[in-house]
C-alpha cells in the first residue's frame, strides 16, 4: 500500500474517501496436487464429512496434505476421487481449501460413503467397527476441560483402549482398573495408572458436565440454570418444565424430552447412577453454593 505524505486525521477519515491511498491486492497462491484417498470422518453428533488425502505440497509455508471440502452433498456436487488432478489453496487463517478439479481420471471407482441414515447424536454409544469413528469423537468431546476436563488424554489414547476391546460403550472407561488400561498397545504401567487417576477425578464433577458428556442438546446457559440434582429428576421433566430453563424453546424442549427418554440413553445414565455418579457430595456442595447466593441476594 503507498499512502501520500500527506492525508487526513484519522477522526476525519469517511467511508469511500480514501483516495490518498492506493493499495494493490494479489490473488492467493494457489497449487495442483493429486487426491490420493479420500476419508469419511464421523463427528460426534453424527455428521458426516469429506478429507481429501493428497500428494503433499507447499503453499506458503504450510505443507498441505488434506483438504477437507464439507459435507457428502458437496462431494458429490465437487465429483472428486482418487486419482483426480485438484487445485488446492489457502483461505482464511491459512486453512486448506478445495478450489477445483483440473482433470478427472477416466474410470471413475467412487469410494463408498458411511450411510447418513445410521449416525444421529443419538447412535454409537456402544462400540462396533461401524461406530469407531463417532465414539471416538465422542469421547474427545468429553476430554475436554469445558465438559468432563479429562487432562492429558487425546484421541489417539481413546482409539487404543477401543482397539484394546475393553470398552463396550462410552462410559466404560469408568470401570477399568490400571492393570486393564495398561493391557492397551502403547500404554504403559505409569502412564495406565495416570489415566486411571484422571479417569476417577471424573467422578467430582457436576451433574451438568456429565449431561454435557451424554451429548444431551442442552444449551450452556439452561444446564447452569438447572436446579435438578438427580438423573431421575431430568428424566421426569416434560416438554413444559424444560421450557423454564433460558435458551430453552418448543422445538429444542420436546427434542430433549425425546432424548432423555431413548432407551440407549437411559441405559447408560442408569450405568452412571451405579457408579454413584455425579457424587453425592458435589450436590451438597452445590446446595450450599445456591443458598450462599440467596443469601447474598437477600441481603443486596
Amino acid at each position: 500500500m503507498i499512502h501520500q505524505t500527506s492525508r487526513p486525521a484519522g477522526k476525519n477519515w469517511r467511508p469511500g474517501e480514501g483516495e490518498w491511498a492506493v493499495a494493490w491486492k494479489y490473488q492467493p497462491p494457489e497449487i495442483a496436487t493429486e487426491v490420493l484417498s479420500v476419508d469419511f470422518p464421523i463427528g460426534r453428533t453424527g455428521k458426516i464429512a469429506v478429507v481429501l488425502n493428497l500428494q503433499p505440497v507447499q503453499l506458503d509455508d504450510k505443507t498441505v496434505r488434506r483438504v477437507n471440502i464439507g459435507s457428502l452433498r458437496r462431494w458429490r456436487e465437487s465429483d472428486v476421487i482418487p486419482g483426480d488432478q485438484v487445485i488446492v489453496s489457502l483461505a482464511g487463517q491459512g486453512v486448506p481449501r478445495l478450489d477445483r478439479v483440473i482433470w478427472r481420471v477416466v474410470e471413475r471407482q467412487y469410494p463408498q460413503p458411511p450411510d447418513e441414515t445410521r449416525y444421529s447424536p443419538l447412535s454409537c454409544y456402544r462400540f462396533s467397527a461401524a461406530c469407531q469413528k463417532q465414539m471416538l469423537a465422542k469421547l474427545h468431546w468429553l476430554s475436554r476441560k469445558s465438559v468432563l476436563n479429562i487432562a492429558d488424554v487425546q484421541r489417539n489414547t481413546w482409539l487404543k483402549l477401543l482397539e484394546s476391546g475393553s470398552m463396550p460403550h462410552l462410559f466404560s472407561w469408568l470401570t477399568l482398573t490400571p492393570e486393564q488400561i495398561a493391557m492397551a498397545a502403547g500404554i504403559s504401567s505409569v502412564r495406565a495408572g495416570q489415566l486411571w487417576h484422571r479417569f476417577n477425578l471424573t467422578r467430582q464433577q457436576p451433574l451438568r458436565s456429565w449431561i454435557s458428556a451424554l451429548g444431551v442438546s442442552l444449551p450452556r446457559k439452561a444446564a447452569d440454570a438447572l436446579p435438578d440434582q438427580y438423573w431421575d429428576d431430568l428424566i421426569q421433566r416434560d416438554a413444559a418444565a424444560w421450557q423454564t430453563l433460558p435458551g430453552v424453546g418448543a422445538a429444542l424442549a420436546q427434542r430433549l424430552v425425546d432424548q432423555f427418554h431413548h432407551a440407549e440413553l437411559q441405559s447408560l445414565i442408569a450405568f452412571l447412577q451405579q457408579q454413584g455418579i455425579p457424587a453425592a457430595s458435589v450436590f451438597r456442595v452445590g446446595i450450599v453454593e445456591n443458598r450462599q447466593a440467596e443469601a447474598e441476594t437477600q441481603r443486596q
